[in-house]
């Protein structure tokens, strides 16, 4: 007797049994009509709500193993079929979204529009199992495949693009389930955002600079507000996840070549930028911070210069339509006037730490990053979430 067969005899046994009592209860009629297909749609329920396996990369490695052994990888034929979802999908975000609560399986698979939504049948990716689509309590639709033994697994429409194309990684199935969906000009609401600030910032920069004298007169007679343009307008031309730190995009770009660009000299960007940094309208990024990623890109653009190694710098701009950010510049503009230093040319680290302290000289002049604890592998990992 085969896995499906034995199950579905479980099943009808669970029925027959509980519509029997029904009978002896002296139910009849519509009623009874009523109650025993309530009695059906509970045990067939029952059977398929249980425990499941999530589909880790090892589980997912597994299946694809056996579906290539016993050839039933061929079953999967993938769709393109554009519909009327473009309309309501136009960022990454909303089409993970929208593919967990609609049954993607019917849509991307041929081989799965025979499935009815809850009918077990025998599966398509893995030999002697049972499947069945089914969408939970909370509206989300994955593929079940049940072995003889009872061990459940649960795919989603993105693992089960994954094991059919052996490509580890949802950055991949994202991308694919929007070319098959015809859906090829989505973007990132992550990216959208970090290019709206540097917009909000060059919008403010750009057209409030008599709103800034007048609010913060103290701190718009320091800065030079054509190097912060200039960083604003790099940052928004540069936006992409592969610069990200703690979930904000990261600029990396050298006092010598914004020098070269903006026809000055370096020293002088380099003053600029560290009373930028000071004030809090831009912050350096430690080296000792930044994930492992990051980290090869700098030492892949490190400078060499009298055979000592010069890591590119990293920096992080806030957004400036958040007053605090500038009510806070203003604050530190006037206590450095308190200490008579009234312009970039003043600052140096020596008058940082008398006057306010190592912990915010360190922010301006941040310590020198020792390659030995760059190649020991001490920066520590970021996540990357879609």
């Amino acid at each position: 007797m085969s896995g499906t067969l034995k199950v579905n005899n479980q099943i009808a046994y669970r029925i027959n049994k509980r519509v029997n009592e029904l009978r002896d209860k002296g139910i009849t009629g519509v009623e009874f009509k009523k109650e025993s297909y309530k009695v059906k749609i509970e045990e067939e329920r029952r059977y398929k709500e249980v425990k499941y396996q999530k589909a880790t990369i090892e589980v997912k490695r597994k299946i694809r193993e056996q579906a290539m052994s016993s050839g039933s990888l061929n079953n999967f034929m993938k769709i393109k079929n554009r519909t009327q979802l473009y309309m309501l999908i136009q960022t990454k975000q909303k089409l993970v979204e929208i593919a967990n609560t609609t049954n993607m399986f019917e849509l991307i698979f041929e081989n799965l529009q025979k499935f009815n939504i809850d009918e077990i049948r025998l599966c398509e990716l893995i030999k002697d199992n049972e499947a069945w689509i089914s969408r939970s309590d909370s509206g989300m639709y994955r593929y079940f495949t049940r072995q003889p033994n009872g061990i459940t697994t649960g795919l989603s429409i993105f693992d089960l693009l994954e094991i059919i194309d052996g490509i580890e990684g949802f950055q991949y199935t994202q991308e694919e389930l929007a070319r098959l969906l015809d859906l090829n000009q989505l973007r990132d609401v992550w990216i959208i955002n970090e290019e709206r600030k540097y917009q909000n910032n060059l919008e403010i920069l750009e057209n409030e600079e008599v709103i800034l004298r007048k609010n913060y007169p103290s701190m718009y007679g320091f800065i030079n507000m054509e190097i912060l343009k200039f960083i604003n307008h790099f940052g928004y031309q540069k936006v992409n996840r592969l610069f990200m730190h703690q979930n904000e995009h990261v600029i990396s770009i050298s006092t010598t070549f914004i020098a070269k660009e903006m026809k000055t000299v370096q020293s002088a960007v380099s003053r600029e930028i560290n009373l930028l940094v000071f004030l809090g309208l831009i912050r350096k990024v430690p080296h000792s911070e930044l994930s492992s990623e990051l980290m090869k890109i700098a030492l892949e653009l490190r400078q060499n210069s009298n055979a000592n190694f010069h890591l590119i710098s990293f920096y992080q701009l806030p957004n400036y339509l958040n007053k605090e950010v500038m009510r806070s510049a203003e604050v530190w503009a006037e206590k450095l006037l308190s200490f008579n230093i009234r312009s970039s040319r003043d600052i140096t680290k020596e008058k940082l730490i008398k006057n306010f302290g190592l912990d915010k000289a360190c922010e301006v002049y941040l310590p020198k990053a020792k390659m030995k604890d760059i190649f020991s592998g001490e920066s520590s990992d970021d996540d990357i979430p879609f």
